[in-house]
């Protein structure tokens, strides 16, 4: 069985350099395509899993397309789907709060990275702690791999 990092080719020409586990695709890994696209990123159990990046080889404009997101179980996740009824602000109030801020003259720090929020992007939640929208897509969907749960605030733990 394969254990550890790795390379394998497949008979179709495709091939995987990674992190194995059991025999299967287990941690951070790049996948190449027969068609050049690739998928490098996370992986369990053999499948997508995590956070990573798809490269869609264009043959007519001779460049390459990419997108980065979340995987579960082999199927692409809408971040924004999944939600936290009891945490979570209304999408009115967060306009509000987002039209407010962009008029403020001192800006807030973001509570994960502690870099300051410079534009009305970025998540609020009830407690009142704000993220950039980045960082707390980054932890909520970290949490939500590893717990299968909702991600709560990592200032208070609400």
């Amino acid at each position: 069985k394969k254990n550890g990092q790795g390379r394998y080719l497949y008979v179709d020409g495709s091939s995987y350099e990674g992190e194995w586990k059991d025999d299967k695709k287990n941690g951070q890994g790049r996948y190449l395509y027969v068609d050049g696209s690739c998928y490098e990123g996370g992986w369990r159990y053999g499948k997508q899993h995590g956070h990573g990046k798809t490269f869609h080889a264009d043959d007519e404009k001779g460049d390459d397309t990419s997108e980065e997101g979340y995987w579960y179980d082999g199927n692409k996740v809408d971040t924004t789907s999944i939600k936290d009824s009891v945490r979570d602000v209304d999408d009115r109030v967060k306009r509000l709060v987002h039209k407010l801020y962009e008029t403020q003259s001192t800006k807030e720090t973001c509570a994960i990275c502690f870099d300051k929020i410079e534009h009305a992007d970025f998540e609020i939640r009830k407690c009142g702690h704000i993220f950039h929208d980045d960082c707390w897509t980054e932890y909520k969907m970290s949490k939500f791999f590893v717990n299968d749960d909702d991600a709560i605030c990592p200032c208070c733990r609400f």
